[in-house]
């Protein structure tokens, strides 16, 4: 079973169970690719992102330009924003870790490659860690809430450093991407309308990229025709991705105005 087989049928699983335990479930973390594979297939099978098997659900990585993300499928008593906006407990399913060497005068430079590794290291398996945006001195890792304790007590070494890591706000990391926001209207909100406002393509060459196989979304399927859903990330190879943020009125003329963060 390869790696979207597997995710799949453990997603199609959680989604069960939460329909009918009436509690929330979610996936291990699922890199840019996967996700938007999993939503390709959702879209084949006759399924939509947005209540995937008949279920509501939405990818979340704890901050709104995370790349690696969970797929949360939630009970009938909880809203998206409910778990967004939870800083703990049993709705928030993910934490964030500040990790820092304990003499900062005298550390080893540290990047991506070191903090993966000793939390591989620690038996930690790649499925439960998120983003680790890395710093001059520091770095913040988000994990599945369930590794929090064992990491904080067991977290002691990243490379040559002594190091300790302490929770965080999931959203208080300076080292996020940096992103503009940026608006434009469009005659309707589709896929290929959007693609060439946020990459200044015409809407014909957008339409080429989509048929080429060269786009890629995380909830909606790539078609030009495709109306894309706030909050996912769309990738046009070898341009870049960006953040759709959804609708946001209109222009005077009458016509759909839309919102993307997109990095600087």
């Amino acid at each position: 079973m390869d790696e979207l087989d597997s995710f799949y049928a453990h997603a199609k699983d959680l989604a069960g169970a939460c329909s009918r335990g009436d509690y929330l479930t979610c996936t291990s973390f699922a890199g840019f690719s996967l996700q938007c594979a999993f939503s390709a297939r959702l879209a084949r099978e006759g399924h939509s992102m947005s209540h995937p098997f008949g279920v509501e659900g939405f990818f979340y990585g704890g901050y709104p330009e995370a790349e690696r993300k969970i797929l949360i499928f939630l009970p009938s008593y909880l809203s998206q924003e409910d778990v967004i906006q939870a800083k703990e407990g049993d709705l928030q399913p993910l934490s964030c870790l500040r990790i820092a060497p304990k003499s900062e005068k005298f550390a080893a430079k540290m990047g991506h490659r070191d903090y993966l590794g000793a939390l591989l290291g620690l038996g930690i398996e790649r499925e439960r860690i998120g983003d680790i945006l890395v710093g001059e001195n520091d770095a913040y890792v988000y994990i599945r809430k369930e590794n929090e304790g064992f990491l904080v007590s067991s977290l002691k070494e990243v490379g040559r450093n002594k190091v300790s890591a302490v929770p965080a706000d999931l959203l208080s990391c300076p080292y996020r991407p940096e992103m503009e926001e940026r608006s434009f209207s469009v005659p309707s909100p589709r896929l290929d309308v959007i693609l060439s406002g946020a990459f200044r393509l015409s809407r014909e060459q957008a339409k080429q990229e989509i048929e080429s196989g060269n786009v890629f979304c995380t909830s909606s399927p790539s078609r030009a025709d495709a109306h894309p859903k706030p909050g996912e990330h769309i990738s046009l190879r070898g341009k870049g991705k960006f953040l759709y943020l959804g609708e946001a009125g209109a222009s005077k003329k009458g016509k759909p105005i839309v919102k993307i963060k997109i990095p600087k």
